[in-house]
């Protein structure tokens, strides 16, 4: 449930909260149950909520609401993990580009905004808060945001962007986007026992469609400029890296996007006669055809130890890989989608 419980949280905070006015009091130690009545379980999602200052119990009856949608959320998030691989020699591994569409296209829904504290009842223990939401009015805002997402739809799909990769590149991304936020709204719809108001549009096959796209229209330009014992290596690198996270790399002429790399190399005294350190300078920046930039790291300062320098180098290499290659295509994903 990654993407979605802080999301939940946000909405939660987000919450319309009952001043202390329009909030009953229950009696001392007596029981809320006898000051429920008014809100049959019907027509509200009800939570309790218990902490030592009324604050906290009322943040916990309102995050208990948050929970009852979390059957819509681990089933939302199930699928799209289920989505969110990619294969590379015949295994399943974690791809940036998932990583980043699931970050970045889940948003919630407005069904919590309407929850609110209306009892409170102090305790010798502490405090105990009741939240209430209205069914009728999350099942309206659910739907509300289900249809807009679906006119959303409908307007992008009318929209062409002939010869022009980078803007079909985010149409696509706006309908992925679209398409996620309606099934997640239906998923709420049907927690709070409400029809599915708008037909469901598949986001496996709006996220495919993307990733075809991004890998056959838009071409990543290689440079690599490093000394002649490292570029290879690094050119090696960063074309497997990107390739395995579904990117093409295209050598010897010019990308939609273009990539430079950049390294530098310094030897380092380990003060052992067979022990050997470099360490490497690398700057990763992705520019547009008119030359923008879109996403810059660095400079990565890393070093690695080995036998000889090629060894060094290797393990160097190894750092940038796991620790700035990801956070680089992210930039350059986020960048260039929104």
């Amino acid at each position: 449930m990654r993407s979605f419980l802080p999301a939940l949280a946000a909405a939660a905070t987000l919450t319309c909260w009952a001043s202390d006015a329009s909030v009953q009091a229950v009696p001392r130690n007596a029981s809320l149950d006898d000051g429920l009545a008014d809100y049959d379980p019907r027509d509200y999602v009800i939570g309790e909520g218990r902490g030592a200052t009324s604050q906290v119990a009322d943040s916990n009856a309102l995050a208990e609401i948050s929970k009852v949608f979390e059957v819509s959320v681990s089933q939302q998030t199930t699928m799209t993990e289920s989505l969110h691989s990619a294969t590379v020699n015949g295994k399943t591994q974690s791809s940036e580009l998932s990583d980043f569409m699931e970050r970045t296209t889940l948003k919630t829904s407005r069904v919590l905004s309407g929850a609110q504290i209306v009892k409170r009842r102090q305790e010798d223990t502490g405090w105990v808060s009741y939240a209430v939401l209205p069914k009728a009015q999350a099942i309206a805002a659910a739907g509300q945001k289900a249809t807009e997402s679906a006119t959303r739809v409908t307007r992008l799909s009318r929209i062409e962007t002939p010869n022009k990769p980078v803007e079909e590149a985010r149409r696509r991304y706006e309908i992925l986007v679209a398409a996620r936020q309606i099934s997640t709204s239906n998923q709420e719809l049907r927690v709070l026992g409400a029809a599915q108001v708008v037909p469901p549009i598949t986001a496996a096959d709006a996220e495919l469609a993307l990733r075809n796209w991004i890998r056959s229209q838009i071409p990543l330009g290689l440079v690599v400029e490093a000394p002649p014992g490292v570029r290879d290596e690094l050119d090696a690198l960063l074309t497997s890296t990107f390739t395995a996270q579904g990117l093409s790399v295209v050598k010897q002429k010019p990308g939609v996007l273009q990539i430079q790399a950049r390294c530098t190399t310094a030897s380092v005294d380990a003060g052992q006669p067979d022990v050997r350190i470099v360490r490497l300078g690398i700057t990763l920046q992705a520019t547009d055809s008119s030359g923008a930039q879109i996403a810059n790291v660095g400079p990565i300062d890393v070093q690695g130890s080995g036998t000889n320098d090629a060894q060094a180098i290797k393990r160097a290499l190894y750092l940038v890989r796991t620790r700035h290659i990801s956070a680089f295509i992210l930039t350059l994903l986020s960048q260039l989608l929104q």
